[in-house]
């Protein structure tokens, strides 16, 4: 069913509609995001929710709480993400890299180095990467003993903070924060400073 109108040689002509007038669905039909009805060029047709990212363009009407990104595909709003996996936990005697993380619109980033084993001699420094190279490097950090947390934070406007001495006892937790925009695309990574084995783990969480 459809509306009609005349066109400009005086015929009446159906204009193509999948929903009933008022925007109610036929029996059976479904619908979504409480009914609301937007046209996708040829017909009028049930919002919905994305439910992948990289959705088209010309699908911006279908996608509800969808975002454009500068590669013209449609990305999923997120809330806040906590222990995303960089490097799962195991013994290291060298540098690593995670794969390259996307940040979904996030104007602040998490690390956890977390010690989940014995650990080595020299140091270790995070550092956070873009496809052209380095953004940010900590400050290395001096061994501790496993258990012990290991925070770095970076973000717009903070401040450029070394670490401190533990914010907590048990277990003991230290921080470092780094004043940076972050890129869409990101690596994280860990360089060590010799082959000394440490047995550790590397998460990060996002925020807006």
């Amino acid at each position: 069913m459809g509306s009609t109108r005349v066109n400009a040689k005086g015929e009446e002509e159906t204009i193509a509609s999948k929903v009933q007038p008022g925007g109610h669905p036929y029996p059976g039909q479904a619908i979504e995001a409480g009914g609301v009805m937007v046209w996708d060029g040829a017909g009028w047709q049930p919002q919905t929710a994305a439910d992948e990212d990289g959705a088209a363009a010309n699908e911006t009407a279908l996608v509800t709480n969808g975002l454009l990104n500068q590669f013209g595909t449609i990305d999923r709003q997120r809330n806040n993400q906590y222990d995303e996996v960089a490097l799962a936990s195991e013994a290291r005697t060298g540098s690593a890299s995670s794969p390259v993380q996307i940040n979904y619109n996030f104007s602040k980033l998490f690390i956890r180095l977390v010690e989940t084993g014995p650990v080595g001699t020299g140091t270790l420094q995070v550092s956070i990467g873009a496809n052209n190279g380095a953004l940010a490097r900590f400050v290395p950090i001096t061994p501790t003993e496993e258990g012990n947390i290991h925070w770095f934070e970076a973000g717009p406007g903070l401040t450029n903070a070394a670490e401190e001495g533990a914010v907590t006892t048990v277990p003991k937790v230290y921080a470092q924060t780094a004043n940076l925009f972050i890129p869409r695309e990101f690596i994280l990574s860990v360089t060590h400073s010799n082959s000394s084995s440490w047995t550790y783990e590397l998460l990060y969480g996002l925020t807006l």
